[in-house]
């Protein structure tokens, strides 16, 4: 192997790299927004059963 394919290769390994790095980041990236999201709705139906059930005690009293 000449030093111009040992260093066709060794670019080649370093862009694998770097591909699967930033399929790793975007995979977690994701997984992270979709867990937020849901704690957003979560909080959300949560504020919503609280303004409920003070409208209604507000309407009982």
């Amino acid at each position: 192997m000449t030093s111009r394919e040992s260093a066709q290769q060794m670019e080649a390994n370093i862009g694998n790299a770097a591909a699967e790095s930033a399929y790793q980041m975007v995979d977690k990236l994701d997984r992270s927004m979709d867990s937020r999201i849901k704690d957003v709705k979560l909080l959300l139906g949560i504020q919503a059963l609280t303004n409920g059930a003070d409208k209604a005690y507000c309407a009982n009293n």
